[in-house]
């Protein structure tokens, strides 16, 4: 049960498989999801709908992370990219590849420092 905290039903459009991850932007205004269609989706709090989609993973996403700013999304996926995407423009920033899939991601609070854990085969 959460307690003092306001739930509002918002339903992730545009994915055609599973919703493995869900990330309100700093101010709560954007919903980012993302899952097993490699798709990142960013929709609208207030109404719901959809604003944009980021493409270019190659396997599952499983974490996301906004900055404090709001203005770039971090996202890593089984396919072993970390990407930077500026959330305005919906383009990437920066991508990292790594040899093995990321399992997840943490971002430092002065957004200086990121870990990464990868699943070693």
């Amino acid at each position: 049960m959460l307690i003092g905290v306001a739930l509002q039903a918002v339903t992730p459009t545009k994915h055609w498989r599973p919703v493995q991850v869900l990330k309100f932007s700093p101010n709560s205004k954007v919903l980012a999801s993302a899952g097993d269609d490699y798709l990142i989706q960013l929709h609208s709090v207030s109404d719901g709908s959809h604003i944009r989609t980021l493409d270019g993973h190659k396997n599952r996403v499983n974490e996301l992370i906004f900055t404090e700013g709001g203005k770039t999304l971090y996202s890593s996926s089984f396919d072993g990219a970390l990407r930077a995407w500026n959330v305005q423009k919906g383009k990437p920033v920066s991508i990292h590849k790594f040899e093995a899939p990321i399992r997840a991601i943490a971002l430092s609070a002065d957004e200086k420092l990121m870990a990464v854990s990868l699943k070693m085969v």
